[in-house]
């Protein structure tokens, strides 16, 4: 996302030194036209494009919808995309933003030749102080310790193991079906969770992002039922997939969460800049200096 902050006609000219081909395949503003722009290599328009932006305020990358583009070739593909056949079709006629796009009923894939397979360049952005970031992330200076190494019937190992940090938490507990079903066991894990953070003077209030990995999709609601229950206002951000496991395993919780100030964007209406959410999730969790997105 940082790439919306820094100069366009920048980061237009980086792509292109980068060694992406892209072709536009649709166009829908102020100064763009059908016959000029559709259907054109973002090299062969970049002069117009830069034009433009000075002109009509056009973002000159098309992150503000002005047009869309097609990648035929990168650094990184082993075959390019060639368009065989491909007609323009007029969606709008508006004689000052004409919407227009590029229907392709053909294409085929054409092999590259390489002596060996290339390094993709870096962009010289990637390079900036700004966004250049050093270090791995640390979430505790301190060993993992285990506080709860109980097992269940069948062996199946510890239910939950957590660390803390000075500023910063993580914990992971799983929930099994037995003895007590999937809404006792998921119960039972959360319970878990709350009395461990309790223990060392925290809540779910502090949890900034949580990983749900279900062994089974088809269990989502129900355990998400559950799962609401622990988190009210300004929820964590959370990222929800399914997940390989033994039977017995409905899912395995992991939290991360700060002792330090955050903030929370939890967007549950209508809204011309954020994705409505009617999750139990936050769109996005700062804490300190990290950022947590869920998705």
């Amino acid at each position: 996302a940082f790439l919306w902050h820094i100069d366009q006609r920048r980061l237009l000219r980086d792509i292109l030194n980068s060694g992406i081909d892209a072709v536009i395949v649709k166009i829908g503003s102020l100064g763009l036209s059908p016959d000029k722009h559709l259907a054109k290599h973002l090299s062969e328009v970049e002069k117009d494009l830069l034009r433009l932006g000075g002109e009509c305020g056009l973002n000159v990358c098309g992150e503000g919808g002005e047009f869309e583009t097609l990648t035929l070739d990168a650094p990184i593909f082993k075959r390019k995309v060639v368009i065989d056949k491909s007609e323009t079709v007029i969606a709008s006629k508006d004689p000052y933003s004409p919407v227009a796009y590029v229907k392709i009923s053909k294409l085929h894939l054409e092999d590259k030749v390489f002596e060996y397979f290339p390094k993709p360049p870096i962009p010289s952005l990637l390079h900036s102080p700004q966004v250049e970031h050093s270090g791995e992330i640390s979430l505790c200076h301190v060993a993992p310790v285990k506080l709860i190494a109980d097992t269940i019937p069948g062996d199946l190992g510890p239910l939950t193991n957590a660390c803390f940090g000075e500023k910063y938490f993580c914990l992971s507990s799983v929930a099994y079906s037995k003895p007590d079903g999937l809404e006792g066991g998921v119960k039972s894990m959360m319970q878990q969770i709350g009395t461990i953070l309790h223990q060392n003077q925290l809540d779910y209030s502090h949890v900034i992002q949580t990983n749900l990995l279900l062994t089974d999709i088809n269990n989502y609601n129900n355990v998400n039922k559950i799962y609401s229950n622990y988190f009210k206002l300004k929820p964590p951000s959370r990222v929800c997939l399914q997940t390989p496991s033994n039977s017995n395993t409905i899912c395995r919780l992991q939290l991360i969460g700060t002792r330090a100030e955050k903030t929370c964007m939890h967007i549950q209406s209508r809204s011309y800049w954020a994705p409505a959410n009617i999750g139990p999730y936050a769109q996005c969790h700062t804490g300190g200096n990290w950022v947590f997105v869920g998705g």
